[in-house]
């Protein structure tokens, strides 16, 4: 059984559609297909990240992390470091 399938009209600029255009028929398949898994692969990345972040929201210590970012150094600053 397929999914519902819908119409979108999309604006690419021709740089980006030439390369679509072009990948899509080396590897077999219609511009609406990579679109398509494309954007699901993408969607996946960002819910993926999302669930990462969640799940470490609140584990951290503040008051560890600024004893870590205030310790002295052990070597002088390289010169492209000066301000």
């Amino acid at each position: 059984m397929t999914s519902p399938v819908r119409t979108v009209s999309v604006r690419l600029p021709s740089s980006p559609m030439t390369a679509i255009e072009t990948f899509a028929a080396e590897n077999g398949t219609g511009m609406s297909q990579f679109l398509a898994r494309a954007a699901a692969e993408k969607l996946t990345a960002l819910k993926s990240s999302e669930s990462w972040f969640a799940e470490r929201l609140g584990q951290g210590d503040l008051d560890a992390a600024i004893r870590f970012l205030r310790r002295p150094g052990t070597s002088a600053p390289l010169p492209e470091d000066a301000l």
